[in-house]
This record gives C-alpha cells, structure tokens and sequence, in this order.
C-alpha cells in the first residue's frame, strides 16, 4: 500500500530527507551536509557533492522504509542558485550560490538600460547583485552563455532534474531570479532579450503541486529509486516554509531561522514597497509573499561555534554588550551590500566570551527586527509572530528575538517549516488532503517578552541602525 511520502530539502548546508505516512504524519528525517567553497571571492558548491547527498539520503530511505510504499516525492530548497547544463545534459560542476557576491557594475547596467522603476514594474522587486540575472549579465558580456543548453535556477529543481531530465520550477522561486514578469506570471522577453536567451533555456514554471514526472527503469539504475513514484514539483524554500508555518491568509506573518533567515508577510495583492532588499513573490492560491531575508543567520551560529566552540550560555545581561552587526557574507535586507563585514562594536577591557555571544544573537534578532520594519511600521509589529527553522533549539536565542521584537514568539512543534510546507503540497497533489489550511502545526513553546530587557535592546537597536551608514565605506576599503 502506497501511504508513504518523501521530502527532500536541499538546504544551504545540507540536504534534508524526511519520511511521512498518510495517517501518522512525521515518522522520521536526516540530513547530509556538503561544503561551501570560497575561492577569489566566490562562493560555490559542487554538484558532485550534491549528488552524493542524495544519494546517501536514498539509501538511508532504503534502510528505514519500502519505496513500494511511496506515493510520491516532494521537494523544497534553497533558491537562486545557478546550475548550468550542456548540450549532452551534463551539469558544470560549479553551482552559483544566491550568496555569491556578483557585480554592482552589472546592476547599474541593467537598471541603466531599462530605468530602475521599469524594471520594478516588470519583476515587482528592485534588481542586485545577488539575483541571478545580474550573474547571467555579466556572463553574457564575457561571452561564456553560448554553450550552455539549459539553465537550473532552484536547488530542489536539480533534484527534480535528476529524477526525470525536465527542467523546470515554481513560480515562487521564478520571482527571485530577476527574470519573471510577476504581473505576467512568466519569463520576461524584454530581459530574456537583453542576455541573449531564448525561453527554451530556462525552466517550464509549473505550480507546486504539479506532477513532473514519474520514476522509471532509468531511475531505479541511477539512483535506486523504483518505478511509478511520482515526482512533485514542490516550492522554493520561502514558499515552502510560509505554507508549512500555516501563513497561507491574508496579512498573516512569520520568521525563518536556519542557516539563511527572513521575515515575511502574505498579501492578496501586490504592494509597491520600492525598497532594496524586500521582495515581493509569486505565492500560491493567487497571493504574493512579502519578504525581506538578510543573509546572516545560521551562519553567524556556525561563526560562534567555530571561534567559541561551546557557546551555550545562560547569562543574558544587556547591561555594556558590544553592538554586533553581522554581515559575515554581505548583506541583501533590508538594504543590500555585498562587501558589508561583521564587527563587534563596543569591546572594553571587561568584556566576556559570554558578552560576545549574546551580543552576536542579538545582532541577528536586530537584523531581522530591521528588515521587518521596513516591511511594515513598527506600531504594526504583529503582537504574536511564528518562529520556524533551526535556530528555533536555541531557547535563549528565542528569548532574545521575543524581546527585540516586544512580541509573543510562538514555536510550532515541528520547527522545520520548509519540510512541512513541502510535505503539505505532495498530500495535497496527492488527495490526502483537500486544502493546505487543513493541517495545523502544534505550538511547541510560546515565549513572553521580558518588559525591562525589551526597552533596552529597543534603545540598542536605535544605536545599531546607526553604525552601517558608518562603516559602510570602511567596508568597501576592507575588500578592495
């Protein structure tokens, strides 16, 4: 009996496989991880060890359940990325990742040949250096386009790629390319025009709960996965986590925190924002997802562990921390700025490993608080926000975003939102059940905000918004 479905995440850092059945739900997940490479200023990973991730996750799959009693295969992931094929259907091994700094040269170009509101008007959000067009930009003026046969632009859509040879994705993860017309729902001609692409190249946009194919004999020999299971077009990682968070109505909010974060907000129509840094996505159910996503969240953990090795501390005096602005890879919300650096701002002679750390949460808790008030006022903080992802273990850290914000934050019981989300549109393509609002998440935890802690790091976060302006040409003479 086919009552089983599988997710496959292909996160920042690792792949993510999670086994669910009909009636039971979550039975159990994994993770593989993969490296990051850093060369030149670049920064990619390798397909090959995308592959092997996979293929790990398959077996460990193997171990664990049937694949006779899989129904079907749901996908989410990390968006923006570029995977390249050729003629012969192989992909380069470098992938382009969302956060390889590209060339603000290139956006000045663009914004220069179209004009800066058109453009807008077109894909809804303002272009930088980070979108994959400006990447396909200046790979166009280096001539290096013109072997390429097809081009990927999702994680998850590689996976797909390697289950059925089509390439396609979804219209949330289309949004974030700087390609899609997101009044027209489709690939733009005027900038397919302007990098010398026909819409051959890129992928067919289907809606998440498309079926894009089903396994075969080809599979099974590939990758060990058998026969007549079928293989759903799934949602980029945003998308995927605002369903799996239940923010599927109008107006509704959340926060993701895993190794990338971002705040969003749904809406039934289009809201012109014009800022850098907030995004405006295709959705589902004809609405768009509001987004604003800062570049440093996990990663700023990942940092603390390495320079600190343990880094759980129960202190949590606000009382003389050093100002932590973390832009360890740059940053895109609510401004964007590929050569911004991480600091410490503040350090005296007193000042503890415990202080750093704690200075270090807050900075992103401040960084998403910053995002989030560009999005909207502050008198419209939402009074209860869900809070979603892997960071969501830390309690302390939970705490301190509880208190930066002056809101309730609410844990549901199965913090892994984009899994959820992913899991929801595979039983939905698949019958088991009729609408994405019917399966509720359980609240895990609530944390109150501490009254006296929140005025102050308010009145920290007045002298964080302060420093980037500051710094910022100090930063780009660091770089250079």
């Amino acid at each position: 009996m086919k009552n089983k479905l599988v997710v496959f995440d292909l996160g920042t850092s690792s792949l993510k496989v999670s086994l669910f059945e009909k009636d039971r739900g979550f039975i159990s997940k994994n993770a593989f991880s993969y490296p990051t490479y850093t060369k030149d200023g670049s920064i990619r990973q390798n397909i090959k060890d995308w592959e092997n991730a996979f293929k790990s996750a398959i077996r460990w799959i193997d171990n664990i359940s049937s694949w006779e009693n899989i129904l079907c295969i749901s996908f989410t992931g990390q968006m923006e990325d570029i995977i390249f094929i050729d003629e012969a259907g192989n992909p380069e091994e470098d992938v382009i990742l969302y956060s390889d700094p590209g060339g603000q040269s290139e956006v000045e170009d663009i914004n220069s040949l179209f004009g800066k509101d058109k453009l807008y008007t077109i894909l809804g959000n303002y272009i930088n250096a980070m979108m994959p067009l400006t990447k396909l930009y200046r790979m166009k003026q280096e001539e290096k386009l013109e072997r390429v046969s097809k081009i990927i632009l999702g994680g998850k859509d590689y996976l797909i790629y390697l289950l059925t040879k089509n390439v396609v994705t979804d219209p949330t993860n289309a949004s974030t390319t700087g390609l899609y017309n997101i009044r027209e729902k489709d690939w733009d001609n005027e900038l397919l025009n302007l990098l010398g692409l026909k819409k051959s190249k890129l992928p067919i946009i289907y809606p998440p709960e498309e079926v894009i194919g089903i396994t075969d004999e080809t599979t099974e020999k590939e990758l060990g996965i058998p026969s007549g299971i079928k293989v759903i077009n799934g949602i980029g990682d945003a998308g995927a986590s605002a369903i799996g968070a239940g923010i599927i109505k109008d107006k509704a909010s959340y926060i993701y925190l895993g190794t990338t974060g971002w705040i969003a907000f749904s809406r039934g129509n289009i809201i012109d924002k014009k800022i850098d840094g907030i995004f405006t996505l295709d959705f589902i159910n004809n609405m768009y997802l509001i987004i604003g996503a800062p570049l440093n969240v996990g990663k700023v953990y990942e940092f603390l562990k390495k320079i600190f090795n343990n880094i759980d501390i129960s202190t949590y005096q606000v009382r003389n921390l050093p100002i932590f602005l973390p832009y360890l890879l740059g940053e895109r919300s609510p401004f964007t700025d590929p050569m911004a650096l991480a600091s410490w701002i503040g350090i005296n002679g007193e000042t503890q490993k415990e202080d750093l750390i704690l200075s270090a949460m807050e900075g992103v808790a401040f960084s998403i608080y910053h995002t989030a008030i560009s999005l909207m006022d502050e008198k419209d903080i939402p009074h209860e926000i869900i809070l979603t992802g892997g960071v969501t273990k830390s309690k302390l850290w939970c705490q301190v975003f509880a208190n930066v914000f002056g809101s309730k934050i609410i844990i549901p019981s199965i913090e892994d939102s984009p899994t959820m989300g992913a899991y929801l549109i595979g039983a939905k393509s698949s019958g088991w059940i009729n609408n994405l609002k019917e399966a509720k998440n359980k609240i895990k935890k609530i944390y109150e905000k501490d009254t006296n802690k929140s005025i102050k790091h308010k009145n920290r976060f007045n002298i964080y918004r302060e420093l980037y302006p500051l710094l910022k040409d100090t930063y780009h003479r660091l770089r250079s």
